[in-house]
């Protein structure tokens, strides 16, 4: 087909749909729930809330490594906090937030939320580094 646009031709091609020319695995698909992510990027002078979005097992929430490419894709470049992992510093110290923090995530069937009273007593109870005996 060929359309007249600017006393120039154009020829407009059809594309084949989508969905044929992905192959996917449906039962992989229906075995697989989604898990929304919901998180703070913790910056200097603000804190911003945002959601992402990761596919997990059934009865299963996301892992570190998932959860870490998710925010790689997303491109916050950052590792885990090896004492809090719903904490995840940036790689680069150049970096313009502080660190991000895992704030909840829920299946839809379960929700993980994170139980600040019961964490500030546990840190309370054990010695830290820097507080004498």
């Amino acid at each position: 087909m060929n359309v007249m646009y600017a006393h120039h031709y154009i020829e407009i091609k059809t594309v084949p749909p989508l969905q044929h020319t992905i192959p996917y695995n449906r039962e992989r698909l229906e075995s697989q729930m989604e898990c929304i992510v919901k998180f703070d990027v913790v910056h200097e002078q603000e804190t911003k809330s945002l959601r992402g979005l990761i596919f997990v097992n059934e009865d299963e929430l996301p892992n570190v490594n998932q959860l870490t490419e998710m925010l790689t894709d997303m491109k916050y470049e950052v590792k885990a906090d090896p004492s809090d992992p719903m904490r995840y510093n940036p790689v680069n110290p150049q970096a313009d937030y502080q660190y991000i923090h895992i704030r909840e995530l829920d299946t839809g069937d379960k929700t993980y939320k994170e139980d600040r009273d019961l964490k500030n007593i546990v840190s309370n109870l054990l010695p830290s580094q820097n507080r004498p005996i």
